[in-house]
């Protein structure tokens, strides 16, 4: 997630998501997969004006990109209205990044 001004600072909030069933633990064998979710299906937050806001994402996508690196697209939802934050609606998200590991093995 980019940097942003919130509340006349820059804040830099984490997205942090538990316990993901990946069909994989090898990121090279996630390549091409996708897999979707409901609402709740994820343990997953974000940090931001001093407390823990839900999020809900509702599909993981994995690709190799033009680098051939391989990419996550995230889409999902963030719950800003659980924690009442100064009247923030909730908010539909789209995240992409770039993944990788330090697995050194090969198996």
């Amino acid at each position: 997630m980019e940097p942003f001004i919130y509340q006349d600072e820059i804040v830099s909030p984490i997205i942090r998501l538990d316990y993901i069933d990946l069909p994989s633990t090898k990121l090279r064998d996630l390549a091409g997969k996708s897999l979707t979710f409901t609402k709740g299906d994820l343990d997953g937050s974000i940090y931001l004006d001093s407390a823990h806001h839900p999020v809900d994402v509702v599909s993981l996508s994995f690709f190799l990109s033009r680098q051939n690196k391989l990419t996550i697209l995230v889409k999902g939802m963030y719950d800003f209205e659980y924690e009442g934050l100064d009247g923030v609606a909730n908010e539909a998200f789209v995240l992409k990044t770039f993944l990788s590991s330090c697995d050194v093995n090969e198996d």
